[in-house]
């Protein structure tokens, strides 16, 4: 399983224009599967629990405002000056992938690409 999430995910890092990092991770446990970055100092371990807590953190806002189904959540967009990050969960799991790209970057190619692989990496992930 390992060797081919560690393919995709490296494929989607230098198929994604001003992509800086791609990852795949465990929503509640806060696992990261797979990542690939340019990034010297980037902790895969480290990461992978934050984007769980995240992930959680909007869980529980949402559950405060009468949403009961956390798995209607199906993708996150935290915009910042110059960079977005975009979680998409996969299909009805527990797993989602992480894109971090720059701002010239296109945020329609990447929701496109995530659709295109998605089949591909909940195969991978069964």
């Amino acid at each position: 399983m390992m060797n081919n999430l560690n393919d995709i995910v490296k494929k989607l890092k230098s198929d994604i224009p001003s992509c800086l990092g791609v990852g795949v991770f465990h929503i509640t446990e806060g696992l990261m599967l797979s990542a690939a970055t340019d990034l010297p100092d980037y902790d895969p371990d480290a990461a992978g629990a934050a984007y769980s807590t995240m992930m959680i953190s909007i869980q529980k806002a949402l559950l405060i405002r009468g949403e009961k189904l956390y798995i209607n959540i199906r993708d996150v967009l935290v915009e910042t000056e110059d960079k977005y990050l975009y979680v998409k969960v996969l299909g009805n799991t527990k797993y989602a992938i992480v894109v971090a790209m720059g701002k010239d970057g296109n945020l329609g190619y990447l929701r496109a690409m995530l659709k295109k692989v998605e089949p591909e990496l909940l195969k991978t992930l069964a």
